[in-house]
């Protein structure tokens, strides 16, 4: 799943370039480029740039899930959940926050249930 929410050609053509060659890399590669995403979002999160994070966070959920990195996967859909209340979409954040949930409990990582 991928939503595009923010209007920014030039970002939105990188993003789909970088996840149309996803397909052809190492799961190493897979979690940098997730990771470069993520700090990419978080920098848009505290710079207010809320859509862009939104975007960022989302190709990084995309690419740490399927690196198989549950733990960073866990962190974001915080993250994400956080954005989307932020903007406004409770509903968006609330689904984030109980699937980041089921994630942390089902994968043993309880120290990370209390970011739910």
């Amino acid at each position: 799943m991928f939503l595009l929410i923010y209007d920014n050609r030039k970002f939105a053509v990188r993003t789909f370039y970088y996840l149309r060659k996803v397909t052809e890399m190492k799961d190493s590669t897979r979690e940098e480029l997730a990771y470069e995403y993520a700090s990419e979002g978080l920098e848009a999160f505290y710079d207010r740039k809320l859509n862009k994070a939104a975007l960022s966070i989302q190709a990084a959920l995309s690419l740490f899930k399927e690196a198989g990195n549950v733990e960073e996967y866990v962190k974001n859909l915080n993250l994400i959940g956080v954005i989307y209340g932020t903007i406004g979409n409770e509903a968006m954040a609330v689904d984030f926050f109980l699937e980041g949930l089921e994630y942390a409990v089902s994968n043993q990582f309880h120290h990370m249930a209390v970011l739910f």
